[in-house]
């Protein structure tokens, strides 16, 4: 697969999903961010940060118990489901993250043709990490090249 997206502009994308995780995403949490963004002009098309989802306050209780953690890849894909008419078919995939076991599974059904993520110590071997490299153009971002581009 040929490069889709040039280098540079991964790491200005990952920049601002890194900004936009400091500012939006839940603070009780893992603070991630998604970007989908087009092959073709490079406009973002829409965005997810990591959300808890905890009960209602019950009079009475100190603690909120945690119902459920929305990653950004889930809300992403949830908000362009709400939206209607955005394919992920043929889209770049921009995550502050390597992406869970879930999120790689989700991002192979939804059929994004490029994922821009950073790079994980322990991806050898891992069978969704395989399928989602058989599936999708895969561009890990080292800390030397996003160090450089973010400073």
């Amino acid at each position: 697969m040929s490069v889709v997206i040039p280098i540079d502009i991964c790491c200005k994308f990952y920049k601002l999903a890194i900004d936009m995780c400091c500012l939006f995403a839940c603070h009780t949490c893992e603070r991630n961010a998604c970007l989908i963004i087009s092959k073709d002009d490079y406009n973002i098309l829409c965005t997810g940060v990591s959300k808890c989802i905890y009960e209602k306050e019950v009079e009475g209780r100190d603690k909120r118990e945690l119902l459920y953690y929305l990653s950004s890849v889930e809300d992403v894909i949830t908000k362009t489901i709400k939206i209607g008419g955005i394919a992920l078919e043929d889209r770049i995939c921009v995550l502050t993250h390597f992406p869970s076991r879930m999120d790689m599974k989700l991002l192979i059904q939804s059929g994004v043709s490029t994922v821009v993520t950073v790079s994980s110590h322990n991806i050898k071997g891992d069978e969704c990490f395989n399928k989602l490299k058989e599936k999708c153009e895969i561009i890990l971002l080292d800390d030397k090249s996003t160090r450089r581009e973010l400073y």
